[in-house]
């Protein structure tokens, strides 16, 4: 049974993987194009109307979406009365981000913000009709359907936001990007679930369902609203030139989040609820595990940000580049929390790891709000600065709420940590010496040799000093990789 439920979660993680690499991928294609065919105002006037309808999405994606999926046997009663309360959620948030729009319209005199803000509370809508039914058919472990259907919603969605740019419709490209591909990803998971719960609703499941959710619901808010929020208070105190600039620097964070760090994160909650006494042991393998694929990539792409996105997008974007590091550093504050919470939550901990998501989103909030005083850059910096928050208070939760050993979490950290700071100094100093060669093959060689660089001292360095935290990483690798690394 144990050896079925690892290849279950390994494979559903495989497909995860897949999916939210095809929609980061498409959606990161299109959010560069977008960026190099509309001016900085265009493009943050967009993403600060997205960002609304998307810091309210996980009231509605997470909560009765993951009270079915840890419902473990299929009962049509429950779905249907899950599917009917997050349907009622999506409706009734949909209409309140509608008020708002139509409000801050009438009071600020900015009636293009508040068109676009009307047309952006669809997007919870779509997520409430849908949510439910994907989690129907995540609790069976099939990925793989999810992962196609997505996948051509995103590009679908991608395409239609790009060609709305190239029409010169400014702002609303953004918007129709974001909101289409709601729209689509909602009607294919509908379609594919084949499923309709009828009119049947139970008000002792509605309590029981609510239980669950509800923790779930608050967590899933504070932690996934947290780039929105920062989004709208850099636009807010910095106007919609500065919300561009950072917007264009979250999706690099938010590409590598989603397609790196996602998949493995989605897959806890099931792994550990199945399974919710292992979780002292298991807890430091699951961050090391996590560390290990998302700090490389995070401090690699810190390193030649500045140098890439003004090639690719021109010199107006110079700002995005000196940003995007700070927003990669904030993987420091992801890994921790990330992590934690759905292992409470299995644990039956769900306040408690609501107040974490809690004291992440305020720190982080007011760390951003104090920066924006000084500019970008110093808003940028809190986006970061969370960490400091987040790590100390992720350790001593783990240790008083689960028993997780904080020397042994340490070194799961420090596995990855300590290559991915000597590669990230690599880099740069590769960067710089190489300032004369033409900007494509000094990126290319500096990519090349600092991957080589993270593998040789994780290897030669990092295996040594963490012998038992290596080893347990070797364990989820294939057998044919696992002898070259051993």
């Amino acid at each position: 049974m144990a050896g079925n439920l690892k290849q279950a979660t390994l494979q559903g993680s495989f497909w995860l993987f897949l999916r939210f690499a095809g929609r980061q991928g498409a959606n990161t294609l299109a959010f560069f194009v977008m960026a190099a065919l509309l001016a900085p105002q265009e493009f943050g006037l967009g993403s600060i109307a997205a960002a609304v309808g998307y810091a309210v999405r996980p009231l509605v994606y997470r909560g009765f979406r993951d009270a079915v999926i840890q419902h473990a046997e299929a009962d049509r009663l429950v779905d249907a009365t899950a599917w009917w309360l997050n349907a009622g959620l999506g409706l009734a948030i949909g209409g309140i981000v509608v008020l708002a729009g139509l409000a801050a319209g009438a009071i600020s005199g900015q009636d293009d913000l508040a068109v676009l803000l009307v047309a952006c509370a669809s997007i919870p809508f779509f997520t409430g009709i849908s949510a439910v039914s994907e989690g129907r058919i995540e609790r069976r472990f099939e990925q793989k359907s999810l992962t196609l259907v997505q996948s051509v919603a995103s590009v679908l969605a991608a395409i239609a936001g790009i060609a709305a740019a190239l029409a010169g419709w400014g702002a609303w490209a953004f918007v129709i990007n974001r909101v289409l591909e709601s729209a689509l990803i909602a009607a294919g998971i509908l379609l594919l679930s084949r499923w309709w719960p009828g009119f049947a609703f139970s008000a002792p499941a509605a309590v029981r369902l609510s239980r669950i959710a509800l923790p779930v619901m608050m967590t899933a808010t504070l932690g996934g609203s947290f780039v929105h929020l920062s989004l709208m208070i850099v636009g807010g105190v910095l106007g919609t030139a500065a919300a561009g600039y950072f917007r264009v620097a979250t999706q690099i964070y938010q590409f590598l989040i989603q397609t790196l760090c996602a998949p493995v994160v989605q897959m806890i909650l099931p792994a550990f609820a199945r399974a919710p006494e292992r979780a002292a042991d298991r807890y430091p393998d699951a961050v090391a595990l996590l560390a290990l694929i998302a700090l490389p990539a995070f401090f690699g792409a810190a390193a030649i940000a500045p140098d890439l996105l003004p090639i690719l997008l021109g010199p107006a974007w110079v700002q995005a580049g000196l940003t995007a590091p700070l927003l990669c550093f904030g993987i420091l504050a992801f890994i921790p929390a990330s992590t934690l919470e759905p292992v409470l939550i299995a644990q039956g901990r769900a306040m408690t790891a609501s107040l974490l998501s809690l004291t992440n989103l305020v720190a982080g909030l007011l760390l951003i709000l104090a920066g924006s005083s000084f500019g970008l850059w110093a808003a940028s910096a809190g986006f970061a600065l969370r960490a400091v928050f987040t790590l100390p208070l992720s350790a001593w939760l783990a240790s008083v709420q689960l028993g997780v050993s904080v020397s042994r979490l340490a070194r799961s950290y420090a596995l990855a940590l300590v290559p991915a700071l000597i590669m990230y100094g690599g880099v740069v100093g590769l960067l710089r010496i190489q300032a004369d060669w033409p900007a494509w093959l000094s990126l290319a060689v500096a990519i090349a040799l600092g991957a080589g660089m993270y593998a040789l001292v994780t290897r030669f360095v990092s295996a040594r000093l963490f012998p038992d935290v290596y080893a347990m990483a070797l364990d989820f690798l294939p057998a044919r990789l696992r002898r070259f690394l051993a």
